[in-house]
């Protein structure tokens, strides 16, 4: 498990739970990204993770147990993070995408020595994009594919550095 708030849980994700199989079900029927493969595999590779939370995926749960998301942390890279999230369409615009994205930077930024985390937003994603800048994420590049990577840096990360710490 990653984080146990009052109302949102994140638990590694488990190829033999069927509440996450379920979960996993709805996205894939529900998606109309060509990438939809890709998320099964990210999901699945925290079989192998090395150093927790990284290269993991994680099931977003209410604390009433309900599955409404998933959340996929990369490997730490030259102390970067990229982060990758969805909530299922029927528990979109309540405050869920905010709330996680939120919290998962506040954690990894306090736990974690990250410069900064990034997010690879498709550029029809409006309300990704919205997200992203109301948790403190700015627009910082556009790709070719047709995407936006949205940063946030860690002030306390740069501090540390500039003190020699």
């Amino acid at each position: 498990m990653l984080i146990d708030t009052n109302d949102i849980i994140f638990n590694t994700f488990q190829d033999n739970n069927l509440e996450h199989l379920n979960l996993l079900q709805s996205f894939k029927e529900e998606s109309k990204s060509k990438f939809i493969h890709f998320i099964v595999e990210r999901l699945l590779q925290n079989r192998n993770q090395k150093s927790f939370p990284f290269d993991t995926g994680f099931v977003i749960s209410l604390d009433s147990g309900e599955s409404i998301g998933y959340l996929f942390i990369s490997s730490k890279r030259n102390d970067e993070v990229f982060l990758e999230y969805s909530i299922l369409k029927n528990k979109r615009k309540m405050g869920y995408g905010k709330k996680c994205l939120s919290l998962v930077t506040d954690f990894l930024f306090e736990h974690y020595n990250i410069r900064d985390i990034a997010l690879d937003i498709d550029v029809s994603n409006e309300a990704s994009m919205r997200t992203a800048m109301a948790c403190g994420y700015y627009e910082d590049e556009y790709l070719e594919e047709g995407k936006f990577i949205y940063r946030k840096y860690n002030l306390n990360y740069t501090n540390k550095r500039k003190n020699g710490k």
